[in-house]
C-alpha cells in the first residue's frame, strides 16, 4: 500500500504528474526512484562499449584508477567483460555496465579529478562508446 503523504511534499509539477501516473497504474516504479530536493530522479545505467584497444597496459593502468574513482562517485558495477552472446549487429567487444544513482552523479563521476586522472592514464588507447539509459 502506498502512503500518499510521502508524495504530498513534492513541489515539482512534472514529478507530481509522474508519481500520480505510477500510482494510477499500480506501478511500484517509485521504489526505483530517488527523491532529491523534491524532484524524482531515476537511476541511470551507463553502458560502455569498447570499439578497439591499442594498448592493454594503458587500459590496465586506467582500470586501476577508474574503478575506485567511479565507486567513490556512486557507481555500482553490474557487468564487465566480453559478451557471452551478441545478436543482430552486435560485436563481441569489451563491455561494461554501471548503475548510477542519477545522471547528475554520473556526470560528477566522469568530470571528477580522480576519473580525469584515469582518463589521462588511458591516454587515448581505447576507442569507446558511452550510453546512458534511465531505468524504468
Amino acid at each position: 500500500m502506498v502512503n500518499f503523504k510521502d508524495y504530498m511534499q513534492i513541489k515539482n509539477t512534472k514529478s507530481k504528474i509522474y508519481v500520480e501516473i505510477c500510482l494510477f497504474f499500480g506501478a511500484n516504479l517509485h521504489k526505483r526512484k530517488l527523491i532529491s530536493k523534491g524532484v524524482i530522479m531515476s537511476k541511470v545505467l551507463q553502458v560502455v562499449i569498447y570499439k578497439s584497444v591499442s594498448d592493454e597496459e594503458k587500459l590496465a593502468a586506467y582500470a586501476k584508477l577508474a574503478l575506485p574513482a567511479m565507486e567513490k562517485a556512486g557507481a555500482k558495477f553490474l557487468a564487465r567483460g566480453v559478451p557471452i552472446a551478441v545478436r543482430e549487429e552486435g560485436q563481441k567487444t569489451r563491455t561494461v555496465v554501471i548503475e548510477w544513482p542519477s545522471m547528475e552523479a554520473a556526470d560528477k563521476g566522469y568530470n571528477g579529478p580522480e576519473y580525469q586522472a584515469a582518463l589521462e592514464a588511458l591516454d587515448g588507447s581505447a576507442s569507446r562508446e558511452f550510453r546512458y539509459v534511465e531505468t524504468i
